[in-house]
């Protein structure tokens, strides 16, 4: 039993596969995550950062490990978001591309861990965060880049390959399964606080109803009246924290809203969705059924609530896309379009 299961845990980890092309995932990703959302971000959060009131600070553990400076220094923005700029562009060509993705990664951590020390966790930043930061570090992740070519170009010259095999080789497999325990770690947690903090009743459908029939999104503040008056200097009734309604709740959101069993059922899928997700870390098999059901989830998400931030998860999806297969299914396809082609022209 003891040699099966450590069997199992070796194949987990240190086997290889050519079904995570780590190459081309890095510019799915890249472009996924700074490009798409450009106009709307414009790292206008850093702004924000250098603005922020200290006094409300509630910093996040890498903050604290690290002694971070909160907030940022307004000297600092313009020069980080070029330097973001930079090295978006560089990570997603390839250039340098192990250099610029562990410093696009580093610094978006960074980042993100300043965003979330102010009272909320924005948790649309954290899977996509340790994402980017694994794989920087995964082996193969210079595959469909500048540096590539170059290597290419010196070996062999100016010359066209004769077999060009863009999906050609096998990589090891810990970076994808890390990812997959992060992304699992993520969503168990988001259910098991709904059951924590909640408990059962969160699945009768009330707390979601809420949400959705909520004409605007609006701040509520979480107060800790019973605290001594030295940790009550900054409001005099002792801010602890503060939530907010996560979204802006769309025509459809209201008409679900005043459905209770429809209401109940999907707050039912919900907390099982999010705490039975671990799950495919044992049965691989069921991993495409979890990540159509993730899609559908945070499709309805953007669908109710108008939130679109967690679109960063469906692009962490892509990961595990099986792009090899999907590269025969096509190149097979292209044969018998064009033998279909020729028929009818005759």
């Amino acid at each position: 039993m003891l040699n099966l299961l450590w069997k199992r845990w070796d194949q987990f980890w240190f086997s290889s596969s050519d079904r995570y092309q780590y190459g081309l995932f890095r510019i799915l990703l890249v472009i996924g995550l700074f490009v798409v959302a450009w106009d709307e971000w414009q790292f206008g959060n850093l702004s924000a950062l250098s603005s922020a009131p200290v006094e409300f600070t509630a910093p996040t553990f890498l903050v604290q490990l690290l002694h971070l400076s909160i907030p940022l220094s307004p000297e600092l923005v313009t020069p980080l978001r070029w330097l973001l700029r930079i090295l978006i562009l560089t990570s997603a060509l390839g250039l340098a591309t192990r250099f610029s993705l562990i410093a696009l990664a580093t610094l978006n951590l960074y980042l993100n861990s300043l965003i979330n020390s102010f009272g909320f966790i924005d948790h649309a930043t954290t899977l996509p965060s340790l994402t980017l930061l694994v794989l920087a570090l995964a082996p193969g992740v210079a595959q469909f880049s500048l540096d590539a070519l170059i290597a290419h170009i010196r070996q062999n010259g100016w010359t066209f390959p004769k077999a060009f095999k863009p999906l050609a080789g096998s990589f090891p497999v810990w970076p994808a399964h890390l990812i997959l325990v992060i992304m699992a770690l993520a969503y168990f947690s988001s259910g098991y606080s709904k059951i924590r903090f909640g408990s059962l009743t969160w699945m009768d459908g009330r707390t979601l109803a809420t949400y959705l029939g909520d004409p605007r999104p609006a701040d509520y503040f979480v107060a800790q009246p019973n605290l001594d008056a030295q940790a009550r200097w900054r409001d005099g009734v002792g801010l602890g924290s503060f939530v907010y309604s996560t979204g802006n709740p769309t025509r459809l959101a209201r008409a679900l809203s005043t459905s209770m069993p429809a209401m109940a059922l999907l707050s039912i899928f919900t907390v099982l969705f999010e705490i039975t997700f671990p799950l495919v870390l044992i049965f691989r098999r069921l991993l495409p059924i979890y990540l159509i059901m993730g899609v559908f989830f945070h499709v309805g998400i953007m669908l109710t609530l108008s939130l679109y931030s967690f679109y960063s998860y469906l692009v962490c999806y892509l990961l595990f896309v099986d792009w090899k297969q999907l590269e025969t299914l096509v190149v097979r396809a292209i044969p018998r379009w064009m033998r279909t082609k020729s028929v009818e022209s005759v």
